[in-house]
Order: C-alpha cells, then structure tokens, then sequence
C-alpha cells in the first residue's frame, strides 16, 4: 500500500462520524483500513481502528462475517502495541468464535498462552 493510498483512506475516514452513515458500513471500513495500517506497521493507529470496528461489530446482528477476522487483527495490532491485556480480550475472542480448522486458530491459542500467561478459554 502506498503512501497515497493511505492518505485516500484517512480522506475517507474524515467523515465517519456523519450521522447519514450506517455504523456497520463505518465499522467495516475501520476494519479494512486498520488491518491496511497495521500492515504497515503503523500499530497504535490500527489498534484504534480495529477496536472501534470490533466493538460496533460485536454489537451488530447479525454479526458480520468478518468479525472473527478483525478480532485476531485487533489482537495482533494491539499487541504490538504493548497493551497485552487487551490483547488477550481479542485473542480469546477470535479462539470462540473461529471454527476449529481455522488455519490460524493453533497460533491465536499459542499467542494466548503466551502472551496471556494461560490458554485461551474455549467452550465449544
């Protein structure tokens, strides 16, 4: 991703707060664009972002596809950030909600147990 086309993102994510606005689409875009800023390393900004998004997601009914994604995301991002508590909220978070041959499920689990000092709770 460029540096322009991270600037067309935060041009478009000036109006978020545009009441005319559906939160799930807004919550969907902070999803897409967290996930983009955390791939390029810019963690405290992602963190933020995804956080919103998971948080209006959460929310939403149904629940959108994507969710089980963004929590793994958020938890990787806000990892990196240093705020490890909270990771573990979005680590667990994804382990509940992933199927049990989600490909990235064993690492959610490991990152859990190491990052959270203990497994992941999972009451499938």
């Amino acid at each position: 991703m460029t540096d322009a086309s991270i600037a067309e993102w935060r041009l478009a994510m000036a109006h978020e707060d545009d009441k005319s606005l559906d939160p799930r689409d807004v919550a969907f875009w902070n999803y897409k664009f967290g996930s983009q800023l955390s791939d390029r390393g810019q963690y405290a900004e992602a963190a933020k972002r995804l956080k919103s998004a998971v948080e209006t997601a959460n929310q939403a009914q149904p629940r959108p596809t994507w969710l089980t994604r963004g929590e793994l995301a958020t938890a990787e991002a806000v990892r990196k950030t240093g705020d490890t508590a909270t990771a573990c909220v979005h680590y667990a978070a994804f382990v509940q909600m992933s199927d049990q041959n989600d490909p990235d499920r064993r690492d959610a689990r490991r990152a859990c147990r190491d990052v959270c000092g203990k497994p992941c709770e999972v009451s499938q």
